[in-house]
């Protein structure tokens, strides 16, 4: 994710010498905090071993700020556009976890063996682990529009600016599961992704800036398991503080 990020930055251009009215151009934004992902419903299919089973109100812990793996991290590069100031144009690169709380009762309903399943259980009697624990990684395009409070020679662009914006684009996710005992892991190309979000950037000097997000992301994560595979869809409410530059 970070290399995508670095590789991106790689390519824009020099930073022009200060001029004009405002700063309008190229940024890059760090930022951290919580991904918290709504109940939900997964299925696990394993053919071979004649396993259907639908589990209904699975409960996601997120660890956004803990081991195991990387904490959540996202990184935002793009440009607002000089003819239009309160427009503008970013890649979005969340990286956030999603782990299954396998000990929580859950409504499951399939079969097995042949046999009707249907009742309540913990998770942990059918499927003894399952997360996305080196990622859900997003890749997403999104548009961005903002309004410029508390204008001035020191800021041109304004001290306060509230914005919102609108994306869409790929998820990669890396899947960690066991089934009947059996464990698999691996990085898959995921479903596609939308965000839509809503911030207040806060700039301190004419080049660096601190802002608070909130944001709300939506994907499919249909991860592989041995011999068979999975489905579920994550809508995650993220809460994220962080940094930019303006080149």
């Amino acid at each position: 994710m970070l290399a995508a990020a670095i590789c991106l930055a790689a390519t824009l251009p020099s930073a022009p010498a200060l001029a004009g009215p405002g700063l309008d151009g190229w940024f890059v934004q760090l930022y951290t905090g919580l991904g918290l992902t709504e109940d939900s419903e997964l299925r696990v299919r394993v053919p071979g071993e004649r396993f259907d089973l639908t589990f209904r109100q699975v409960s996601w812990e997120d660890y956004s700020l803990s081991q195991p793996s990387i904490p959540y991290i996202g990184v935002r590069i793009g440009r607002f556009f000089e003819r239009r100031p309160w427009l503008g144009l970013a890649v979005d690169i969340i990286h956030y976890k999603v782990f299954a709380r396998t000990d929580r009762l859950v409504e499951v309903s399939g079969t097995l063996d042949g046999d009707q399943v249907a009742g309540t259980a913990p998770l942990g009697q059918f499927v003894q682990r399952y997360n996305v624990g080196n990622g859900v990684n997003m890749y997403l395009l999104t548009g961005l529009a903002r309004l410029r409070r508390g204008r001035s020679d020191e800021f041109p662009d304004g001290r306060w600016r509230p914005y919102a914006g609108l994306g869409v684009g790929a998820t990669v996710l890396y899947t960690h599961s066991t089934v009947l005992d059996e464990s698999r892991q691996g990085y898959e190309a995921g479903k596609l992704a939308t965000e839509l979000l809503a911030g207040m950037e806060l700039q301190l000097s004419r080049r660096f800036a601190v802002f608070g997000e909130y944001k709300r992301t939506r994907t499919d994560a249909n991860g592989s398991v041995v011999g068979g595979d999975s489905a579920t869809r994550l809508d995650s409410d993220h809460f994220v503080v962080g940094g930019g530059y303006r080149f």
